[in-house]
């Protein structure tokens, strides 16, 4: 395993791809959410699945709290978001989820690639 978060991004047919790996780091996520938003912006892709099963690592709540605040203010509004995450940290990352909503994006965890990629299909 990466002692880093390693993170992939890139288009692909009408979704913005992302891949994180390696041990949660915040201010790498922070820059890639800043990231991710220029690049929904420069592409026009309006649907994010990011998958995050390979991701170690604590989310402290008040990092949760960070992290959703910074997805509502860098993804456009009305772009939905799907991060798929592992079994284990489904429960864990649920607060993450909640301020994204709270903050109006279209934000759902999963812990099904398929059922992530079906969700934001239906989204268009």
């Amino acid at each position: 395993m990466n002692p880093n978060l390693e993170v992939i991004l890139e288009p692909r047919d009408a979704f913005l791809v992302l891949e994180l790996r390696g041990k949660y780091n915040f201010s790498v996520l922070r820059k890639t959410i800043e990231e991710v938003g220029r690049r929904c912006r420069e592409t026009g892709c309006r649907c994010i699945l990011a998958d995050a099963r390979g991701q170690v690592g604590v989310i402290g709540l008040l990092d949760q709290q960070h992290i959703g605040e910074e997805i509502a203010r860098e993804i456009p509004r009305g772009y939905h978001v799907a991060v798929v995450v592992s079994e284990a940290r489904l429960a864990m990352d649920r607060h993450l989820e909640t301020v994204a909503v709270n903050r109006g994006v279209p934000f759902r965890l999963f812990t099904d690639l398929d059922e992530a990629h079906r969700w934001l299909t239906s989204s268009k």
